[in-house]
């Protein structure tokens, strides 16, 4: 009774809903195509799940206590239904509301969709779509950025080197480290916002990372990346996992486990390179599948997805 009455709660602020109550533990929804085409998502055939804007489910985090990514109605009826548009009215009850609603990290993961990310050197950020398997890589904007403004320093600073000045620093060195540094922030803040809009964008419900740990001579700040990142996902309500990365650039993309059993070293041709068989993929796309394969195997689940986005990964650059 009580899932009837947060989904009432919910359903009477919106206008373009009718509810008609038929007992104590029963009520008969009609609504717009509007309304369907926004809020409702066909799971199976028996099966459609109503989710809710973000607003309420923060709503009911802070007063009631319940965090709630979305309700999933379960009713013989819907069999009859060959399309999701011809939905206009249901009965909900507590017969066929799916107690799992409440959010339980110990449910199946398999119906969740996640971005796999793998942090690295030539590409800083590379992730991968459990669902269509699309990979993305960003960040080279952001080192080719660096790379050129510290050019630029080395350029200037050479010209006193000549002189013995080696550590001597001009306003237009100044300017240019200042710049760099505005420069630098600025795409990342655009990354960790692609990123975000991603997951919205696609109903991304986790974000799996690698757990890499800060390199002194790395360029991409790895730990601001993931501080800016956290927070950002955080105000929508998605999960970020930081996951071991053990033997991920390692295993072939098909093996069933991540683990030192299925390591195949020598197929890393070079950096940026993974060889399978005949099949050539983007090793830090590899690197992303494997993150992501070997969360879902400590929960006992396996991955299927399609390999070709990471035979061609798609190259993303904010700052234009």
């Amino acid at each position: 009774m009580v899932l009837i009455q947060l989904l009432v709660f919910y359903l009477y602020s919106c206008s373009d809903v009718e509810i008609e109550k038929i007992s104590e533990v029963e009520v008969k929804i009609t609504s717009s195509l509007e309304f369907i085409k926004r809020h409702l998502e066909r799971i199976n055939e028996s099966s459609i799940k109503l989710k809710f804007p973000k607003e309420f489910l923060q709503t009911l985090k802070e007063i009631f206590g319940i965090k709630l990514n979305s309700l999933v109605l379960s009713c013989e009826d819907f069999n009859l239904i060959n399309d999701l548009e011809c939905l206009q009215s249901i009965n909900v009850s507590d017969t066929n509301v799916i107690t799992d609603f409440y959010y339980d990290p110990n449910t199946t993961k398999s119906s969740n969709r996640y971005l796999s990310i793998d942090l690295g050197i030539k590409n800083p950020v590379t992730a991968v779509d459990s669902k269509t398997g699309q990979c993305l890589i960003l960040g080279r904007d952001y080192m080719s950025r660096s790379y050129y403004y510290d050019k630029k320093i080395e350029e200037l600073r050479s010209q006193y080197k000549i002189h013995g000045l080696d550590n001597f620093e001009t306003k237009r060195m100044k300017r240019l480290k200042v710049k760099k540094k505005n420069t630098l922030n600025d795409i990342l803040h655009k990354i960790t916002r692609y990123l975000t809009n991603y997951c919205i964008e696609k109903n991304v419900t986790e974000v799996v990372v690698g757990d890499i740990k800060e390199r002194p001579n790395s360029l991409f700040p790895f730990n601001q990346f993931f501080k800016q990142l956290e927070r950002k996902l955080d105000k929508i309500d998605v999960k970020l996992i930081r996951q071991d990365e053990h033997y991920s650039s390692q295993c072939p993309p098909q093996s069933p486990e991540v683990t030192k059993e299925y390591a195949q070293k020598e197929n890393r041709l070079k950096r940026g390179l993974f060889k399978d068989g005949n099949r050539l993929f983007n090793a830090d796309g590899v690197g992303a599948l494997n993150i992501l394969k070997s969360y879902l195997n400590s929960f006992g689940e396996k991955l299927e997805v399609s390999l070709k986005g990471i035979e061609s990964p798609t190259v993303v650059i904010v700052s234009d």
